[in-house]
């Protein structure tokens, strides 16, 4: 062999040993997330970060949460858009090891996931398999809309929590940030709500919540962020006995006015049972100011006449879910009589009887020039022969309201339910068993129920076409929109069903003074608005509304 051939046969077998040690190193370091041989350290972050437990409604994550070793993604067993409720998820991490570092040598189980039911991994692998518990059921939307303890006092410290509930809890900040609250200055409470496990915000509508005294209340849709504005720190008088309800109402009588865009704003807040005289002023004459009843007890009234009655420049805010309005059974008046504003946020009134031989009667409850009502109840039941009954007017002519009679009436929740507005005599009109609304009727939530327009044949053949009982539920005089809401007719079961009786007895449920009525309950989609296709002819129904 000559010298070339032995030289290139060296050669070849020197290249063979390095392409041999080459290929064994790349074999042991491949697998293990990083190629840096011998030099990789082991990763021993046991923790997987920001994986978190899945909860029904939100949205499955993709990826962990990166550190110094390795990064990682994520996939999921079921693969759905969104948790669903009341169901086992598994997820599954694939890591990746950064230079420096390597799975090779990574101890099986050695990762966790805070929340996870199980964890567990192969040795040498980056491949960690979580199995979580199921998820929870479908959260309730939030529905108490009363957020209670907030108000302002003045002289009082200002309150950084409101009143916890079922529902949720929630923080409060002012603006001004003093640390007493001042006289006549207006404060912005914002409050933000925590919900309680088993609720959610998602559902609620936008300025759902209401508090007490606030002369604005705002929420965006879905959110539990609240912004509520006191024109001024409202004065608080405590109640606690028939004495205390009559120096209360003195001093607000003789306190002055307030001004047009500053009302006057004061508390009263009732504590225990207290027997209340009738009035013919509560409060006097002064105008531009606001009262709010609270507190836990009742104010019963302790002979017939008015509870309560104010003057065109008041407004009367009841606000309290522990409070109650109590009416005799034997009353020839409206409990509350509201010749300014009337706003309803919680509460009850209930146990009015206006009996009354007056040629006409108003309001068996509740008598009001324009009425806000977003909560509480106004509550009764009827008994005719006896008298013994609760929100009805029993008059000889003309009743109009067993429950309710307004001006103008907006009604975004509570219930009015268990009214009765009955006539007999010689010429009987009978209107609006729940609800007389003389002019314009905006729904968007709440319940009318159990309410009955009735009245008997008259006594002389003279008036007997006169003889009506129109609007079990309601009888609407002037504009009726509809956008939410309940009004059960006669199609409703046990003590939900609205009824009229007697002769020409028209709208079990509802009776417009257009001349259209509505036997059939209005469920929460059935709304109405001034574009509403209605019948056009006599006796045609259309939507489940008949022209008479």
């Amino acid at each position: 062999m000559n010298n070339f051939a032995k030289q290139f046969r060296l050669t070849a077998v020197t290249l063979v040993i390095v392409l041999s040690i080459w290929s064994f190193t790349e074999c042991e370091n491949s697998g293990d997330g990083g190629s840096n041989g011998d030099n990789s350290a082991v990763i021993d972050i046991a923790l997987i970060e920001a994986l978190p437990s899945p909860v029904t409604g939100e949205t499955p994550v993709t990826g962990i949460s990166e550190n110094a070793q390795y990064s990682g993604t994520v996939t999921w067993s079921p693969n759905h858009s969104t948790f669903a409720a009341s169901t086992q998820y598994t997820a599954t991490i694939t890591l990746t090891a950064k230079t420096g570092y390597t799975l090779k040598g990574v101890a099986a189980d050695l990762f966790w996931v805070a929340g996870a039911a199980s964890v567990s991994n192969g040795a040498n692998s980056g491949v960690i398999t979580v199995e979580f518990p199921a998820t929870g059921a479908v959260p309730v939307v939030i529905t108490i809309a009363a957020i209670q303890g907030v108000a302002p006092v003045t002289s009082g410290t200002p309150v950084t929590a409101i009143n916890p509930n079922a529902q949720y809890t929630g923080t409060v900040t002012w603006s001004p940030d003093h640390s007493t609250f001042a006289a006549n200055t207006q404060y912005t409470a914002t409050i933000t709500l925590t919900p309680k496990n088993g609720y959610t915000l998602q559902g609620v509508a936008a300025n759902f919540f209401t508090v007490a005294g606030a002369t604005s209340v705002r929420n965006g849709a879905n959110s539990g962020v609240i912004t509520a504005v006191f024109s001024q720190a409202a004065e608080v008088l405590t109640v606690t006995n028939t004495t205390e309800w009559n120096n209360a109402c003195n001093y607000i009588a003789t306190g002055g006015n307030g001004t047009y865009n500053t009302s006057k704003a004061y508390i009263i807040m009732v504590s225990g049972d207290i027997a209340v005289p009738i009035v013919t002023q509560t409060f006097g004459s002064v105008s531009n100011v606001a009262i709010t009843l609270q507190g836990n007890g009742t104010l019963s009234l302790n002979s017939q006449g008015k509870m309560i009655q104010t003057s065109s420049g008041q407004t009367l805010i009841i606000d309290s879910p522990y409070l109650t309005l109590q009416g005799p059974t034997d009353n020839n008046t409206p409990l509350i009589y509201c010749s300014g504003k009337l706003e309803m946020k919680s509460g009850t009134i209930t146990g009015n009887v206006n009996v009354n031989s007056e040629a006409t009667i108003y309001g068996g409850v509740v008598f009001a020039n324009d009425f806000t009502m977003s909560g509480g109840t106004i509550s009764g039941g009827s008994s005719v022969n006896s008298l013994l009954h609760y929100g009805v007017a029993i008059g000889r002519s003309y009743s109009y309201g067993g429950g309710v009679y307004v001006n103008n009436f907006t009604m975004s929740g509570g219930t009015i339910s268990g009214s009765s507005s009955a006539q007999n005599g010689f010429y009987n009109i009978s209107e609006g068993g729940g609800v007389y609304v003389r002019g314009n009727f905006t729904m968007s939530g709440g319940t009318i129920n159990g309410s009955n327009s009735s009245c008997g044949n008259s006594t002389t053949s003279e008036y007997e076409e006169a003889v009506h009982s129109y609007g079990g539920g309601v009888y609407a005089g002037g504009s009726f929109i509809k956008t939410g809401g309940i009004i059960y007719g006669n199609d409703a079961s046990g003590t939900n069903k609205n009824t009229v009786s007697g002769p020409n007895a028209y709208g079990h449920a509802v009776y417009l003074k257009s001349g259209y009525y509505r036997n059939s309950t209005l469920g929460a989609s059935d709304n109405l608005s001034s574009s509403s296709p209605l019948p056009v002819n006599s006796g045609e129904t259309l939507n489940g509304w008949t022209k008479r």
